[in-house]
Protein backbone atom coordinates (compact mmCIF):
# COMPACT_ATOMS: atom_id res chain seq x y z
CA UNK A 1 0.00 0.00 0.00
CA UNK A 2 2.20 2.83 -1.27
CA UNK A 3 -0.17 5.53 -0.05
CA UNK A 4 1.16 5.11 3.51
CA UNK A 5 4.40 6.73 2.34
CA UNK A 6 2.34 9.85 1.69
CA UNK A 7 0.78 9.71 5.15
CA UNK A 8 -2.55 8.42 3.86
CA UNK A 9 -4.48 5.56 5.40
CA UNK A 10 -4.73 2.59 3.00
CA UNK A 11 -8.21 2.10 1.63
CA UNK A 12 -10.27 0.47 -1.10
CA UNK A 13 -10.65 -2.75 0.87
CA UNK A 14 -7.03 -3.79 0.40
CA UNK A 15 -6.43 -3.85 4.13
CA UNK A 16 -9.25 -6.39 4.48
CA UNK A 17 -8.68 -8.48 1.36
CA UNK A 18 -4.90 -8.77 1.46
CA UNK A 19 -4.69 -10.59 4.83
CA UNK A 20 -7.26 -13.10 3.61
CA UNK A 21 -5.14 -13.86 0.56
CA UNK A 22 -1.59 -13.92 1.89
CA UNK A 23 -1.93 -14.14 5.66
CA UNK A 24 -1.97 -11.54 8.40
CA UNK A 25 1.78 -11.19 9.01
CA UNK A 26 2.80 -10.72 5.37
CA UNK A 27 -0.14 -8.39 4.75
CA UNK A 28 0.64 -6.26 7.79
CA UNK A 29 4.24 -5.82 6.63
CA UNK A 30 3.06 -4.72 3.18
CA UNK A 31 0.34 -2.43 4.53
CA UNK A 32 2.40 -0.49 7.06
CA UNK A 33 5.67 -0.28 5.10
CA UNK A 34 4.35 0.69 1.68
CA UNK A 35 7.32 -1.13 0.13
CA UNK A 36 7.01 -3.03 -3.13
CA UNK A 37 7.23 -6.81 -2.97
CA UNK A 38 8.46 -8.81 -5.98
CA UNK A 39 5.69 -10.92 -7.47
CA UNK A 40 7.94 -13.99 -7.41
CA UNK A 41 8.00 -13.77 -3.62
CA UNK A 42 4.22 -14.15 -3.45
CA UNK A 43 3.60 -16.44 -6.43
CA UNK A 44 2.63 -19.40 -4.21
CA UNK A 45 0.20 -17.34 -2.14
CA UNK A 46 -3.46 -16.80 -2.94
CA UNK A 47 -2.73 -13.35 -4.36
CA UNK A 48 -2.53 -14.52 -7.98
CA UNK A 49 -4.96 -16.65 -9.98
CA UNK A 50 -2.14 -17.67 -12.33
CA UNK A 51 1.55 -16.88 -12.53
CA UNK A 52 3.22 -16.92 -15.96
CA UNK A 53 6.96 -17.23 -16.17
CA UNK A 54 7.32 -17.66 -19.92
CA UNK A 55 5.16 -16.29 -22.75
CA UNK A 56 2.64 -13.88 -21.25
CA UNK A 57 0.36 -13.86 -24.29
CA UNK A 58 0.07 -17.65 -24.51
CA UNK A 59 -0.43 -17.87 -20.75
CA UNK A 60 -3.15 -15.20 -20.82
CA UNK A 61 -4.96 -16.97 -23.65
CA UNK A 62 -4.77 -20.32 -21.83
CA UNK A 63 -6.04 -18.72 -18.61
CA UNK A 64 -8.91 -17.00 -20.46
CA UNK A 65 -9.87 -20.32 -22.07
CA UNK A 66 -9.80 -22.03 -18.67
CA UNK A 67 -12.01 -19.39 -17.07
CA UNK A 68 -14.40 -19.34 -20.03
CA UNK A 69 -14.80 -23.12 -19.99
CA UNK A 70 -15.60 -23.06 -16.25
CA UNK A 71 -18.24 -20.35 -16.74
CA UNK A 72 -19.80 -21.78 -19.91
CA UNK A 73 -23.53 -22.36 -19.77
Amino acid sequence: MPEVKLGLIPGAGGTQRLPRLIGAEAALNMIVSGNSVPSEQLKDSGLFDEFFEKDLLLGAIAFADKVASKNAL
